[in-house]
């Protein structure tokens, strides 16, 4: 029985662990395509997301 209790309690937080890397890679990739909009709207000069993107 503890075992069954323990395995769910992985489970949970193992659910709960990917949801929260899910919503910030979500959240990354809104804010990076944010940024080309303004790049392609001229709001914005592209060569600090060319140098950023070099980094990596």
């Amino acid at each position: 029985m503890r075992l069954a209790h323990l395995l769910g309690v992985i489970a949970i937080f193992t659910f709960l662990l990917i949801a929260v890397v899910a919503e910030f890679a979500e959240r990354k990739q809104r804010a990076e395509r944010g940024e080309y909009e303004r790049v392609l709207i001229g709001e914005i000069s592209p060569a600090p997301i060319v140098e950023r993107g070099t980094n990596d």
